[in-house]
């Protein structure tokens, strides 16, 4: 970037005949050392010029990381593929106004709007399911089962919670905030915690 902005200063120089004629080279570094020295004059074409260049290297810079962003943040390897997939409007049953009517109708809305499931790919607003419905995730190894979807659905229900797990990281990621809640507890059968029955 350092390279870059020096580049501009130099073009503005080349620009502003006062400078070239001063410096009587295309020398880059005669051209700077100069302006420091005082022999060679700064230009108002040349402040110019360095300005708009500056300018315009800022925009690219900000229009790569915004594409970059685009491309990566907060998106997946599959969220392209949501063109070719259910539409928004197919999704209707599953946003909050929905799903809080639903929750409403089984009295359960004290427990949130239902059963927290995903953002919509297209307009990232909020998925949930209904309370009576049941679930079945079948995900890969490492693929986010515990970390994407037991542990925001331990969390943000507000009504009892039953979870079962032959690993710790549910216990370890949930307990804090839900003892929050209400009170909890560990039934450690096999002593993968290591904690004494009570």
């Amino acid at each position: 970037m350092v390279f870059l902005i020096a580049a501009a200063w130099w073009i503005g120089g080349l620009t502003s005949t006062p400078v070239k004629e001063a410096t009587g080279s295309a020398n880059p570094a005669t051209m700077i050392f100069g302006q420091l020295g005082g022999s060679v004059p700064v230009t108002a074409g040349q402040l110019t010029v360095f300005g708009l260049s500056v300018l315009a290297l800022f925009a690219v810079a900000a229009l790569l990381g915004w594409a970059a962003w685009r491309q990566t943040g907060g998106r997946s390897r599959v969220d392209d593929r949501a063109t070719s997939m259910a539409r928004v409007k197919d999704m209707d049953e599953l946003t909050a106004k929905r799903q809080a009517a639903d929750a409403e109708r089984l009295g359960a809305s004290g427990a949130s709007e239902g059963v927290p499931l995903a953002k919509l790919v297209n307009n990232r607003k909020r998925l949930f399911a209904s309370w009576e419905w049941v679930q079945l995730w079948i995900m890969g190894p490492r693929a986010g089962k515990t970390s994407c979807v037991c542990v925001p659905q331990i969390l943000e229900t507000k009504g009892p919670v039953v979870a079962t797990s032959n690993k710790r990281d549910i216990v370890d990621l949930t307990r804090g905030p839900r003892s929050r809640e209400g009170v909890v507890w560990v039934h450690d059968v096999q002593g993968i915690i290591g904690e004494p029955a009570s």
